[in-house]
């Protein structure tokens, strides 16, 4: 997902809850394996100049593991936590028309 193609904003929503619900069972003594996810997180700080988080997540045989691209530490991830991030990236789809157009008109009123 990349580029400036309009979203849709309930489906792109799922995907950040399950960003946000995800956390570590542990910390992993290495990273490792063939990457399934990939995602970087833009948001303003209190100098407003924006941070950038991302975070890699591998699989090694039957156990996921995250790395934040600004920390050496790797953190074991619960499967059934990954495998619903995983769904709700793949149900993410574009927007239609019609939410566009009211994505547009509600930027105009503010």
């Amino acid at each position: 997902m990349s580029g400036s193609t309009e979203m849709d904003s309930i489906s792109i929503q799922g995907l950040i809850d399950k960003l946000r619900e995800l956390s570590a069972t542990k910390f992993a003594d290495q990273g490792g394996g063939a990457e399934v996810f990939e995602a970087a997180v833009t948001a303003p700080d209190s100098k407003s100049t924006p941070r950038t988080e991302k975070v890699v997540i591998t699989k090694d045989k039957d156990q996921y593991i995250a790395a934040r691209a600004s920390e050496s530490g790797f953190y074991a991830l619960d499967t059934k936590a990954v495998e619903d991030l995983e769904k709700a990236a793949a149900g993410v789809r574009p927007a239609t028309p019609r939410q566009r157009r009211l994505q547009r008109n509600s930027q105009e009123i503010h």
